[in-house]
């Protein structure tokens, strides 16, 4: 519905910050593994808790088998 507002030529609406929170992509943490082929990004969570948690992953050039 959103998607159809904006293909339409409607105006974005400004985020709501009480509603919805996100980390700019300027201010992600990017780690790179010890192996060199891949770079990780914890978003929300800590992997070794019990819990949900969000991560991204780059792959790095070159490293992808698929």
């Amino acid at each position: 519905m959103a998607l159809s507002a904006l293909a339409a030529g409607a105006p974005a609406a400004d985020i709501d910050r009480e509603a919805v929170d996100f980390t700019a992509p300027e201010k992600i943490r990017w780690v790179r593994n010890p192996a060199g082929t891949n770079e990780q990004a914890i978003l929300d969570g800590e992997p070794c808790m019990p819990g949900p948690y969000v991560a991204r992953i780059k792959w790095l050039p070159g490293t992808a088998k698929w």
